[in-house]
């Protein structure tokens, strides 16, 4: 049988779980599958004992305690075990369970993983050992200036499968090293060019060799001349004549050792060159400081000195207190280190105090270190400054602010405006009733018809001012709503009967068959019964206005849930997507319609603010060529 340096198998991918924690197997089936592996758990013996056959799976993950409540389970694994090759075997267990860990070692496992189980910890483990599955020899080297021993070690230990090379002269190995780097090296103690002392040393003095077993082989019994050896850093010591069997089984453990060491060694040199790099990305864009538990700073660098303008020698041994502002309470920093006292992750944003006494803002991070009773000892604290993040979100609140305030006072304004407007446009309309009215002097024809449009205009205007009266109420918070339940259909009935000579004018016909009766209970809701018929005008004016002479103009409802949606609809020549997002802002007008029509532009704005301050919402649904459909929804009026 050939001895490699590991075992297991790399031609697969698959791992079996043989695991009686659910949530163990849980977690270690989603650690596995983001390492690159394909778990398959196993919960009963029989589907253990059909893993044999199961394409060969380059590891099994065993929990013990799950195995010797049956025998049969054991000699599952101990058979797994003998395949050729055979699977990683990873047995699980507590750390205290000794007879478990002793069955481990008969099992022949790969590692024994103690109880709870870290499953990343453990899926890197069995990634980093399938990666050196494949079977590579172990290499040998032996040095005695006697060659038929030379040639006989040699041949011992090819024939387990070892790779062998053999030098007589000691001073060729530095030479050989180059193109030969043996696991084990094998030298007789006593040579003529230089012995097996100064060999080692010489070997050592290479980096390839450092952590490489030196076995000494010799006919010597002095236990000096063999402390000697181990001195001078030999790893063990054979006594001549040596048996064969003895001899393939120290070289092939040392050799199985000198790998594992090495495969560590490498694994500990990417992790420690990973955490490198991050700690470099972490200290080129964060202020990173260290304190003990008292506050005392540790360690800082060179980005927290930068921005906190300390030197590292005016920081270090310094309580972190050097840099705290004034502008939080007490108990904000009494949370902080309740928060870290006990041993929990801190964040949180913090204006700290340069040297020169301005301020910064930082978004940090504190995290306890503990030593080995969980008791913390330090605090890693990772800070990004966020001073220019805070100065652009302070301008925008004074810019906010500023909005709101023009925001108000133009609302005043319009409010004012509009009470001064009123009084002389109600004598103007006022006087020309009057004189359209004069029965001893009546206004001739040319004289009546600009009575008229004075009348027509002042009421338009008085219209766009009772408007702009009511948006101001609302953005002003003003606007007072009597709520009540409202029967909609007597309403519906009203609007369309004042909208009707408007739509007789042009020829166009109202429908609104669902409104014509007024059934108890139905079409109800709670509303302002005055803001309900303004907004319903306003929508049935517009149906008007945006209509095609004899066309038609539909009202109904449907229920929906805790709402009823009312809906306006006409046969207009529709409104085009673009333009709808824009419909229901203020003195916001449709572009194709905005000089021939009259209107103010701010109806369809005022009403959605009428609706949505009644609890309820308003939209629309138009398309080119196909009419338009405005709707708002009100809640209905809980049964009395």
């Amino acid at each position: 049988m050939s001895h490699f340096a590991e075992s297991g198998s790399a031609r697969n991918n698959r791992v079996a779980l043989f695991i009686e924690s659910r949530a163990t197997t849980a977690s270690l089936q989603e650690a596995l599958t983001r390492s690159g592996f394909s778990p398959r758990p196993l919960m009963t013996l029989q589907e253990l004992a059909q893993a044999r056959a199961y394409d060969h799976p380059c590891a099994v993950i065993a929990d013990l305690s799950l195995c010797q409540r049956d025998p049969g389970a054991l000699l599952v694994l101990q058979s797994l075990r003998e395949r050729s090759p055979a699977p990683l075997l990873f047995c699980l267990a507590s750390a205290e369970d000794v007879p478990a860990r002793l069955q481990a070692v008969r099992l022949g496992a790969t590692r024994f993983v103690p109880k709870p189980v870290d499953a990343d910890r453990l899926a890197a483990v069995v990634k980093g050992l399938a990666s050196h599955a494949a079977p590579t020899p172990f290499r040998v080297l032996f040095v005695d200036d006697d060659p038929t021993m030379n040639a006989l070690y040699a041949a011992a230990m090819q024939e387990v499968g070892v790779e062998c090379r053999t030098i007589e002269n000691p001073l060729a190995c530095p030479a050989l090293i180059g193109e030969f780097v043996p696991d084990v090296v094998v030298t007789d103690l006593y040579m003529p060019q230089c012995d097996g002392f100064e060999l080692t040393a010489l070997l050592r003095q290479d980096e390839l060799l450092t952590d490489t077993p030196i076995l000494f082989l010799s006919s010597e019994t002095n236990s000096h001349l063999q402390i000697n050896a181990l001195d001078v850093g030999a790893d063990d010591f054979l006594i001549k004549p040596l048996d064969v069997d003895i001899l393939q089984a120290t070289v092939i453990a040392r050799a199985k050792r000198a790998r594992m060491l090495r495969r560590s060694r490498e694994e500990f040199q990417r992790v420690a060159k990973h955490m490198t790099s991050i700690e470099m990305a972490i200290d080129r864009h964060s202020l990173v400081s260290i304190g003990d538990v008292q506050g005392n700073i540790l360690y800082v660098n060179r980005n927290f000195c930068d921005v906190s303008g300390y030197s590292a020698n005016e920081l270090l041994g310094v309580n972190h207190r050097i840099i705290k502002s004034d502008l939080h309470p007490p108990e904000f920093y009494r949370e902080m280190w309740d928060t870290i006292s006990r041993g929990h992750t801190w964040h949180g944003e913090v204006c700290n105090r340069r040297r020169d006494g301005s301020q910064y803002w930082v978004r940090a991070t504190i995290t306890p270190q503990f030593d080995d009773h969980g008791v913390p000892v330090r605090y890693v604290s990772v800070r990004t400054d966020i001073t220019q993040l805070k100065e652009l979100q302070a301008q925008l609140i004074v810019a906010k602010a500023e909005a709101e305030a023009a925001s108000q006072a133009k609302t005043v304004f319009l409010a004012h405006m509009s009470h001064e407007l009123k009084t002389p446009l109600n004598s103007i309309l006022g006087f020309s009733q009057v004189m359209l009215m004069d029965t001893l002097q009546p206004p001739t024809t040319e004289q009546a018809d600009m009575l008229g449009a004075i009348e027509r205009g002042g009421r338009h205007l008085l219209e766009l001012i009772s408007d702009l009266v009511d948006l101001a109420k609302i953005e002003t918070g003003h606007m007072g709503l009597t709520m009540e339940t409202v029967s909609l259909p007597p309403l519906v009935r009203e609007c369309l009967a004042l909208i009707k000579p408007q739509a007789q004018r042009r020829g166009i016909a109202l429908h609104a068959e669902s409104f014509a009766t007024d059934t108890p209970g139905t079409a109800q809701v709670y509303a302002d019964r005055i803001r309900v018929k303004q907004v319903l005008l306003n929508l049935l004016s517009n149906a008007v206005k945006y209509n095609q002479d004899q066309g038609t103009i539909t009202v109904g409802h449907t229920l929906r849930a805790n709402h009823c949606q009312v809906y306006v609809r006409d046969t207009g020549p529709g409104i085009r997507p673009e333009d709808q997002d824009e419909l229901f802002q203020p003195f916001s007008r449709l572009r194709q319609n905005a000089q021939s029509i009259e209107g103010s532009g701010i109806g369809l704005s005022l009403s959605k603010n009428l609706v949505e301050r009644m609890g309820g919402r308003v939209g629309v649904i138009s398309a080119p060529g196909a009419g338009s459909e405005f709707w708002f929804e009100l809640p209905i009026a809980a049964p009395r």
